[in-house]
């Protein structure tokens, strides 16, 4: 069974971590640790974050 799950709500602002947390029988998801989850991600592997050159869009036109 696929179960979809949403991390924030666009409009509100508000963070769905506790129905994760709930769904997987987990206790320690939150967005504080996704925050360094990213920054560690990035911080060892620059490659994880792609940036498109500027001209790409350009050059398709």
């Amino acid at each position: 069974m696929i179960r979809k799950w949403h991390r924030v709500n666009a409009q509100n602002g508000a963070y769905y971590w506790k129905e994760l947390n709930q769904l997987i029988g987990c206790s320690n998801l939150s967005e504080e640790n996704f925050g360094v989850f990213v920054r560690q991600t990035i911080a060892e592997n620059y490659a994880a974050l792609y940036v498109e050159d500027s001209k790409y869009w350009q050059q398709i036109q």
